[in-house]
């Protein structure tokens, strides 16, 4: 056991006094080989950080670019709503004259009508009808002639 003791610090001190003799054992141990091992993933850790930055990178321009998508997206929108706006403008006024042409086609085609039947001799008065689910432009009845009529655009 003396010994062992012994040699055991001899081995300790020629670690820490002799760097041959260290090396030595160091490959002896395989740690020269660990080291190297250690050095490769020490570099593929560097160019998996590189490319790490260049997604970062990427990522960034990429978010930029959204952003500047939505903003597009939302002028587009109100240009849009805008237009909406003017075309529904447009199409209520469209309405409205429609509507006035067809009440006017409509008198007109009573007052016609009820000329040419004055002019062959009957007096019959020529109105409309609503129904709950039908519209009768012309109508007029006396005892011996009815007329149904519709007049539309």
């Amino acid at each position: 056991m003396v010994v062992l003791e012994s040699l055991k610090k001899e081995f300790l001190n020629l670690l820490d006094r002799d760097l041959e003799f260290r090396y030595a054992v160091a490959g002896y141990l395989g740690l020269s080989e660990i080291l190297k091992k250690l050095d490769l993933l020490a570099e593929e850790q560097v160019k998996l950080r590189e490319e790490q930055t260049k997604i970062l990178t990427e990522i960034t321009r990429i978010w930029t670019e959204i952003t500047k998508i939505w903003t597009e997206i939302a002028r587009l929108r109100e240009d849009f709503n805008r237009a909406f706006k003017q075309l529904d403008s447009r199409l209520s006024r469209v309405e409205r004259t429609l509507e006035k042409i067809t009440l006017e086609i409509e008198d007109e085609a009573r007052i016609m009508i009820k000329y040419r039947l004055k002019n062959i001799g009957c007096e019959i008065d020529v109105f409309p009808i609503i129904l709950p689910d039908l519209e009768i432009n012309i109508y007029g009845a006396s005892d011996e002639l009815c007329i149904i009529g519709e007049a539309s655009v």
